[in-house]
């Protein structure tokens, strides 16, 4: 609901209005803020913003950074967080619950004071970013890997809504992580069984990481290299590990030999089994509810890394449940800045009604130079200038 004092700040200021949309993946974060008077939108990346991995004053921290950036790319008309914001909205892996949106929130209450802030799941996110709508089923398949069923709303506190998301040790299943694990798992039997013979992928998974501060020497040092990565990255080490999949993906796109094509292949045909069932599970769950035919949107390094990923899924989707999935191209931070200025509309729509402006009260300083943009505007625009 909008507050009188947000009422008059949206009639009578629009030159103080900025909204921001922050969202992370488990490999980097984004963040967009949107100056509707001047028609001006920035962005800063990061490090991830993932509550499950780092800890409550990194989390901060790196929050912090993102608008030291946006900050500094607003040059002389810069701002200031706690007087201009008006809506905030922060996409997160693994916030589909309230208590994850809770914690979530006490990392960012001091930086925004006064602000409304809204926390959301990247499943959620990503597929308003897509749709422009908050009713459809997003799966994801990243470094983690979920499904979200959305019917009119963001689902508050409730798992039934949440397919998979369980984490890289009981869940995730047709993520990266899962993937790389896999390949790992392999590769090390393949050398038990018989010694000093490279697995047909070492090859591709040496070169992915030759140039990384974790180089991959050769099979029989796998497992110091996973400790060192470990130990190196601490909790986000799982980003670093599951690159090990778009090497496999690539491999399994151009196979070079019989073996490599076999070996990818069976990897990335068990993923995509996998998150298939992830898929399959949402779309039955949703139709309890008598919500057939959503919409459902994919997302991920998984379908951007390997097309046989892609096409497996879409194609499998499609004979199963007729409906034809989307790969989105829009991320979870785009969603978080399109559902920010959403929210903007809607409530500088309340607030002219409450106090029943007229046109020509809009008119001089009042009026913005340019109009909101729609959502698909803007949402181009996003695309554009993101690093």
């Amino acid at each position: 609901m909008t507050s009188v004092a947000t009422a008059e700040k949206h009639a009578s200021n629009p030159m103080e209005v900025v909204y921001f949309g922050i969202g992370s993946t488990h490999l980097a974060s984004q963040a967009y803020a949107y100056f509707p008077a001047r028609n001006t939108l920035l962005d800063a990346s990061e490090r991830p913003l993932n509550k499950h991995a780092i800890k409550d004053n990194e989390f901060t921290s790196r929050m912090l950074n993102l608008f030291i950036q946006l900050e500094s790319k607003a040059g002389r008309d810069g701002f200031d967080i706690n007087h201009i914001a008006t809506n905030v909205v922060i996409s997160l892996p693994g916030a589909a619950l309230r208590d994850q949106q809770d914690s979530a929130l006490n990392g960012v209450a001091d930086i925004f004071l006064g602000t409304d802030i809204t926390i959301i799941d990247d499943t959620w996110a990503t597929l308003f970013a897509e749709t422009l709508t908050t009713k459809g089923i997003c799966a994801i398949a990243g470094v983690g890997s979920s499904a979200c069923i959305c019917l009119d709303g963001f689902p508050v506190d409730d798992k039934f809504y949440k397919i998979d998301g369980w984490g890289p040790v009981i869940g995730d299943f047709g993520s990266a992580f899962d993937l790389s694990v896999e390949y790992y798992r392999r590769l090390n039997r393949l050398s038990d069984q018989t010694p000093r013979r490279d697995c047909p992928l070492f090859p591709a998974v040496k070169k992915l990481y030759s140039t990384t501060s974790f180089p991959l020497a050769d099979p029989v040092a796998v497992q110091d290299w996973c400790d060192g990565i470990v130990s190196s990255i601490s909790s986000e080490w799982r980003g670093e590990f599951s690159k090990t999949a778009k090497a496999i993906a690539a491999v399994a796109d151009q196979p070079q030999s019989k073996d490599e094509q076999e070996h990818s292949c069976q990897l990335i045909d068990r993923a995509s089994r996998d998150f298939i069932d992830t898929i399959s599970l949402a779309i039955h769950r949703s139709e309890k509810f008598g919500a057939a035919s959503l919409p459902v949107v994919l997302h991920g390094e998984m379908f951007e890394w390997s097309l046989k990923f892609r096409q497996s899924v879409i194609s499998s989707i499609e004979t199963k449940h007729t409906v034809r999935p989307t790969v989105s191209n829009y991320g979870p931070a785009i969603g978080a800045l399109l559902y920010s200025v959403n929210l903007g509309m809607q409530q500088a729509n309340a607030a002219a009604a409450s106090l029943d402006l007229t046109t020509a009260q809009l008119d001089g300083k009042a009026r913005p130079r340019e109009p909101l943009p729609t959502l698909e505007r803007l949402r181009q625009r996003a695309v554009a200038i993101t690093h």
